[in-house]
């Protein structure tokens, strides 16, 4: 029987990266499977979000709290001053930008009003259930306080893992033992902890042997609504395309590389091959675009509402994922929008959880090791002569778009729910 889920989370519309997404499709099937969403979210987010269009989905009821501390402004300051404005290398020793740096994160400012409005809504609203959704982690750490002062059963569900995740470094053992005590807090006051893959769940149920039953895998997916029936023509210049940022430790170096050096050989030009970034736009990557004289050819198109960059994936006759080296563990959010458009892939990824995936429900996928430039351009090659014509629905795709639909996504949390009423 659907209840009343009071749900807790950072990041939720105005907000429009990729953090609000889970939030957002999980509101707007439960509420058609009968479930009331009520969004706890915060009023004047961090200047690192990415504020603009962004769907609301009917029938969800929003309250939003003030970050009274703003710690970000804080870090961005002093990022200005000590990378931008001076020493990259004094930024570097000082972890600037890296998990762990301010415990649990800059956005714990929020945990100034998050809480108590949390327990407050919950008693007022009269919610059946808690969630907490994040990062940012302050979203779970609200909800944990929430649940400890109401009782209500809660729903953990990480977006990411928070201490061992590969970029968490931890400038001195005071902040690793204040994050891990947060970490814990929430995982004793959850009835269930959702985690986005198999690697963290296999990873936390190691770290928290006594608590892994309270586990289950809850994937990200695709809506339905959001890909479009316009599938690459095959006419014009051969099209790639990124949907998202890229990690400041990341960036596209391998595909630009290539490029630079198929266009010196002429089998690149302007008129043949068009690549486009959709996403937040990066000094570094303009800069090395133009470096590399790909100005005509790689195209940064800026930040895209959901719906439109979908769309652009689907146009594309070749869609290009990229993940940090040590990411293992990692199925970024953009690769089941990727997979449901048919079209194909070539990913730059590390071994692990994002391969093994692919593997299971790719079709038309090359993948290759980050940083192999040889490799690179062999796949850019192979691309560029394969028949451009949209490939057909199959059987595999048609499972996998059952599979790992937004809706199909919303049921299981709907039933994660039930179990602990």
């Amino acid at each position: 029987m659907p209840g009343r889920l009071l749900l807790v989370s950072y990041s939720y519309p105005p907000i429009a990266d990729v953090g609000s997404f889970r939030t957002i499709k999980l509101a707007k099937y439960l509420v058609r499977l009968g479930w009331a969403v009520h969004v706890l979210s915060v009023s004047n987010p961090d200047v690192w979000r990415m504020i603009g269009p962004a769907e609301m989905p009917a029938g969800v009821e929003v309250t939003r709290t003030w970050d009274p501390v703003r710690l970000d402004r804080l870090g961005a300051a002093v990022r200005r001053v000590l990378v931008s404005g001076g020493d990259p290398a004094v930024g570097a020793r000082a972890g600037l930008g890296r998990r762990g740096v301010v415990v649990p994160e800059f956005q714990a400012g929020w945990l100034a009003t998050a809480p108590r409005a949390a327990t407050r809504l919950a008693r007022r609203w009269g919610a059946t259930h808690l969630m907490g959704t994040g990062p940012p982690y302050s979203s779970l750490i609200a909800a944990a306080l929430a649940q400890r002062r109401t009782g209500l059963p809660m729903v953990a569900d990480f977006q990411d893992s928070w201490t061992i995740h590969p970029d968490t470094k931890y400038p001195t053992p005071a902040h690793r033992t204040i994050d891990e005590d947060l970490e814990a807090l929430v995982w004793e006051r959850a009835a269930r902890v959702t985690v986005v893959t198999r690697t963290i769940a296999e990873r936390y149920g190691r770290r928290y042997p006594d608590l892994a039953p309270k586990i289950r895998v809850l994937y990200n997916g695709f809506d339905p609504d959001d890909v479009p029936s316009v599938p690459a023509t095959g006419e014009g210049p051969f099209t790639i395309t990124y949907t998202g940022s890229f990690y400041p430790h990341t960036p596209p170096s391998t595909l630009l590389r290539a490029l630079e050096g198929l266009r010196a050989e002429g089998a690149v030009s302007a008129d043949r091959v068009q690549v486009e970034f959709l996403g937040r736009p990066e000094a570094t990557v303009e800069a090395e675009i133009r470096a590399r004289g790909l100005e005509g050819i790689v195209h940064l198109r800026g930040f895209r509402p959901l719906r439109e960059a979908t769309e652009a994936a689907a146009r594309a006759d070749l869609l290009y994922l990229l993940l940090p080296a040590h990411f293992g563990e990692a199925l970024s959010d953009k690769l089941f929008t990727y997979l449901a458009t048919g079209n194909p892939i070539l990913a730059e990824i590390p071994e692990g959880e994002c391969r093994r995936f692919l593997a299971e429900w790719g079709e038309h996928v090359d993948v290759i090791p980050p940083g192999d430039i040889a490799a690179m351009v062999a796949a850019l090659r192979r691309a560029i002569r394969a028949d451009r014509r949209a490939p057909p629905d199959s059987p595999r795709l048609r499972d996998y778009r059952a599979a790992f639909s937004r809706e199909r996504q919303a049921r299981e949390l709907a039933e994660i729910l039930e179990e602990i009423r």
